[in-house]
């Protein structure tokens, strides 16, 4: 099918009614293996009887967003990134079919955690086999999770059982830290406990995040725990912090509890890649420095700037295809006045109208109707909401103004944000959403092909071995390359992703409340491009030394390394405050660690010589 570029307004109209962009699903193995599903949607009647061409009008069947097309299902869920392989037969039991999904789900996604146990994590429960590890935590997949919710699991046995089930991202530093917690409390319930009949899963998230995102997680990990089948309760979802919460539900408190104390004395996550020990970074450190700085890899000093720019130039790529996604809870589109949403929002009003009629009457109420105080949409796992959209424009943004990439890569990201920006007047106009499907099809446009295939996420990182670094790493090249004068946007910009796509939910709870509520580290006074530059990098100081805790460990993460910038840093005195980074972390744990023995704790940064050192 030849490609042709049309104008804007014709180009997305088609795109939505199967014109464009179908066929172009094979072009890259993203898609494959089951177009035809979409092109029956995107060429179905019912939808092009809702979405009139060139951008007249909307009919207010689309209630709301745009949502309820395709026969009222929604929007389309995307095809699989890659075929899966035939299942084993359900003969063969629980164990081989939890090491065939283990085995897909590395295939898919080859990265140290796409299964349990992952290798760092085994390597901590030296006394329990390989096998009784692979028995104690199942890795699972959405069928398998539904099996067990209906009782259909491939063992006999599963349906008599309790199940708790992980649900994490692989790249996710909390899910990290809380893996050794969950495999060491299904050993021991496995070992000394088997009367209690409850079993455990994990399913990676960043591999099955179709079952996820129907989920509606508010972030990662996340806990379900599913009764024995035909039993009262339902399957409940909990918040991974509340782990020991939603065990006692099963197990009774006291022994949850016991469970939960034996963790915290177990010293698992001690000397592993998370917690390292000292070590010297290089030999330009002066002997009588500081020792600050351990904790980092010796291949730290060999990174050129270069480097970290391939690392943020391939996230961002990473991001725009695997984290921008619908969000996982509905919103409210009104709040008062209802003039000022009348008259900037004419299309979502008028439909949200309708859906609130049709509501009243359909509860046969005798009360004359009202309009309602708000309207709520409810959450679509395929389908982004107006605030989302905006968010998502406000990070583009960032990305265009001071990612530094080449003059074509520049052009891609200013054609996403431009296709954005139609889309959301659209929205405001007419009550056009946006479904993920669409969204995925941009990425897949030519017109996006100078960044795409300038910065191909198959491309291994260089100065990162996770996801979360490099996102970082993304942070701080937008800050130091901001435009003088477009502080505050850039700053916007990371906030707003945050916000809607960091799908870490401790982290990015943390963050807004440190930024909105607390403005925390300087956030307060961001009035130049170098102030911007220093808040991030305390918030990040911060994040790693709240990571430092979770692991069960003193070695200092803090940056720069003295061995890089000896000037850096200065001995604290006694009658001095600790740096406002370790303020937070010791009022959260002031109990469970002598942080007086932290090396980090015990210096103050020179803000003007590491602002110049990270410029």
């Amino acid at each position: 099918m030849l490609f042709i570029k049309l104008p804007m307004h014709i180009y997305v109209a088609s795109v939505l009614l199967g014109v464009v962009g179908a066929e172009r699903i094979h072009r890259r193995a993203f898609w494959s293996p089951e177009p035809e599903k979409l092109s029956a949607w995107l060429d179905a009647e019912k939808f092009a009887q809702v979405i009139k061409i060139f951008n007249k009008y909307v009919q207010p069947a689309t209630q709301v967003w745009g949502y309820e097309v395709n026969n009222h299902l929604g929007c389309p869920a995307p095809p699989r990134k890659t075929a899966a392989a035939e299942r084993p037969s359900p003969d063969v039991g629980l164990d081989a079919l939890s090491a065939h999904i283990g085995v897909e789900n590395c295939a898919t996604r080859p990265v140290p955690y796409c299964r349990f146990p992952p290798e760092e994590v085994r390597q901590l429960f030296r006394s329990t086999s390989d096998d009784e590890l692979k028995r104690a935590v199942l890795n699972a997949d959405a069928q398998l999770v539904q099996e067990l919710e209906n009782g259909q699991a491939p063992d006999p046995d599963a349906a008599k059982q309790w199940w708790v089930v992980d649900l994490y991202a692989d790249w996710c530093p909390h899910c990290q830290a809380f893996a050794p917690t969950y495999l060491s409390t299904a050993v021991k319930l496995m070992e000394k406990h088997g009367e209690l009949n409850v079993r455990f899963a994990a399913v990676d998230c960043e591999i099955h995040s179709e079952f996820c995102a129907a989920r509606a997680l508010h972030g990662f990990p996340t806990v379900l725990t599913i009764p024995p089948y035909g039993g009262a309760p339902e399957t409940r979802t909990h918040d991974g912090e509340h782990f020991w919460d939603a065990l006692s539900e099963i197990v009774g408190g006291p022994l949850a509890e016991t469970l939960r104390q034996a963790d915290a004395s177990n010293g698992l996550g001690r000397g592993n890649d998370k917690c390292p020990s000292k070590r010297e970074l290089g030999s330009s450190a002066p002997v009588d420095s500081i020792p600050l700085g351990v904790g980092w890899r010796k291949a730290e000093a060999d990174f050129a700037p270069q480097d970290r720019l391939h690392d943020a130039a391939r996230m961002v790529h990473y991001v725009l295809r695997n984290w921008v996604r619908p969000q996982s809870v509905g919103e409210a589109i009104f709040m008062p006045p209802w003039t000022k949403a009348k008259n900037d929002l004419p299309g979502f009003y008028a439909a949200a109208e309708i859906k609130a009629k049709k509501k009243h009457a359909r509860a046969n109420k005798k009360t004359k109707f009202k309009i309602p105080l708000q309207w709520e949409v409810p959450f679509q796992p395929y389908a982004f909401t107006y605030n989302t959209l905006i968010g998502l424009e406000q990070w583009l943004q960032a990305l265009v103004k001071a990612l530094p990439v080449s003059p074509d890569a520049q052009k891609s990201l200013e054609w996403l944000r431009d296709m954005l920006r139609e889309r959301i007047e659209k929205a405001e106009q007419h009550g056009v959403g946006l479904c993920l499907v669409e969204w995925l099809q941009w990425l897949d446009s030519e017109w996006f092909d100078s960044f795409a295939l300038g910065h191909p996420v198959e491309n291994e990182p260089i100065t990162c071995t996770t996801e979360t670094c490099a996102l970082w790493t993304t942070f701080h090249i937008l800050s130091v390359n901001a435009p003088e004068g477009e502080h505050l946007d850039i700053m916007a910009g990371i906030v707003a992703f945050v916000e809607h796509f960091f799908r870490c939910a401790h982290c990015r709870a943390h963050f807004l409340h440190q930024y909105n509520n607390q403005k925390a580290y300087g956030s307060r006074n961001i009035k130049s491009a170098d102030d911007l530059i220093k808040v991030l990098w305390r918030f990040h100081a911060a994040v790693s030394i709240r990571v430092q805790h979770e692991n069960k460990c003193l070695a200092d993460r803090q940056w720069p390394p003295v061995d890089f910038c000896p000037a850096c840093w200065r001995a604290r005195e006694l009658s001095e405050k600790p740096w406002t980074a370790w303020e937070e972390v010791m009022k959260i744990y002031p109990f469970t660690i002598d942080w007086s023995h932290a090396e980090g704790q015990q210096v103050l940064p020179n803000d003007d010589v590491v602002l110049a050192f990270l410029k």
